[in-house]
């Protein structure tokens, strides 16, 4: 059960009486949830399952249960933040390790031939399959290489935008031998080798 059905089913046990299974059994799910997240996390969890006073009645030990509901989805609702937070820092450091080896690949270059859907660099490495968002992470790094100025500064912006852009993320993976064949032979030209 992921973490946003818990916090939702919390809500509809905010109609349940404090002593209810359906509330008990809810608990167990969170711990199940939660427990991946470490002894700190399950700690605060085990916390917000106690009722801070003495049941006098069942008036006030309702409240009490929906306090603790409460407690636990923003338990919850922080969890799943931290997960998303997690998810776009991942992606962030995927994408600029694919940068960094487009990168290294540009540097060690000395003379570069695209046959067949391969490039091949001047000290004999091969990339296989050299995708459109690869070429334009290189054209940035070649464009860094160059004097600080306002032309660099536009272009760098520009191609900033081009490749955060959704539209340019559709083609981003496709094949640059795809492509150029599909645009040399819609200009009546013909050749494998650049």
């Amino acid at each position: 059960m992921t973490l946003q059905e818990l916090i939702d089913q919390g809500e509809e046990l905010r109609i349940e009486n404090w002593d209810s299974p359906d509330i008990e059994m809810w608990q167990a799910d969170v711990r199940g949830a939660v427990k991946p997240y470490g002894d700190p996390a399950m700690k605060t969890l085990e916390g917000s399952f106690q009722f801070g006073y003495v049941i006098t009645d069942d008036v006030s030990a309702n409240q009490m249960s929906n306090e603790m509901i409460s407690k636990v989805q923003k338990l919850l609702a922080n969890l799943q933040r931290r997960d998303l937070q997690a998810t776009k820092a991942t992606a962030d450091l995927l994408s600029e390790s694919k940068k960094e080896e487009v990168r290294e690949a540009v540097a060690k270059q000395l003379h570069v031939t695209i046959n067949g859907g391969s490039v091949n660099l001047g000290d004999n490495g091969q990339i296989s399959n050299v995708e459109v968002g690869n070429v334009v992470f290189a054209m940035q790094a070649e464009i860094e290489k160059l004097p600080d100025s306002e032309q660099k500064r536009g272009l760098l912006k520009n191609l900033k935008a081009i490749s955060e852009n959704p539209t340019f993320a559709a083609v981003a993976g496709a094949s640059v031998s795809t492509l150029l064949t599909g645009f040399l032979a819609s200009h009546g030209t013909s050749g494998g080798h650049l």
